[in-house]
């Protein structure tokens, strides 16, 4: 009487581990899975915090932008040390990120009638020790088509680079390849200035002189 027993227990303890290799079996799938998945999962993380940085750096650039235009736009006539001390404020807003790395252009734009037409004219120009400023006498009418005729106001260009961690770090891209620029220009109005040749003030710059008639 007590084989039949004996052989069901043997059947029961063949259950119990075919049962236990089973669930082994799909806590081995559950690992491919996540073997498979984890890398996407991190990619995403990374370019999350990626583009976060990214971000805070755009709008770092652009807080600097209208600080430049705003702190010249007080001023009457700039000296190139008293434009130095307005561009040092790129030390100060754009951290952590490198702020001797950006490149600031301020320009003075004067609105003149030529032929019958408007044209935008650089009258007097600033730039940090970093870049080049325009030229004076450049006409940028394509940028400011349709201004009022003696019309004065500030242009002020920033560009800085943004050096991608995940390929500069991870990736080891090539030189330049991991390295994405970041610009940012702005029309600024004068809010105090001085009147030279029209009844709009106007901030003369380092380089140049005041706007024509």
């Amino acid at each position: 009487m007590r084989r039949p027993a004996l052989r069901d227990a043997c059947r029961f303890d063949r259950a119990s581990t075919l049962a236990s290799r089973f669930a082994a079996g799909r806590d081995g799938i559950a690992a491919v899975e996540f073997a498979l998945l984890a890398p996407i999962l991190i990619l995403l993380f990374v370019g999350a915090v990626e583009l976060s940085h990214f971000a805070n750096n755009v709008r770092k650039v652009g807080f600097l932008t209208r600080a430049v235009g705003e702190v010249a736009s007080q001023g009457e006539t700039i000296d190139s040390r008293g434009a130095q001390e307005i561009f040092g404020a790129a030390a100060l807003i754009l951290p952590p990120f490198d702020g001797a790395s950006a490149k600031i252009k301020l320009s003075t734009i004067g609105v003149a009638s030529r032929d019958g037409a408007s044209q935008a004219t650089v009258c007097s120009v600033a730039a940090s020790g970093n870049t080049e400023p325009r030229s004076v006498g450049e006409d940028l009418t394509s940028l400011f088509p349709g201004e009022e005729e003696g019309a004065r106001f500030l242009y002020v260009e920033v560009e800085m680079p943004y050096r991608i961690f995940f390929v500069g770090e991870i990736l080891s891209a090539e030189e330049g390849g991991d390295t994405l620029q970041i610009k940012k220009a702005l029309k600024w109005p004068v809010r105090k200035g001085v009147r030279k040749n029209s009844r709009y003030p106007e901030i003369v710059l380092p380089t140049g002189r005041a706007c024509e008639t």
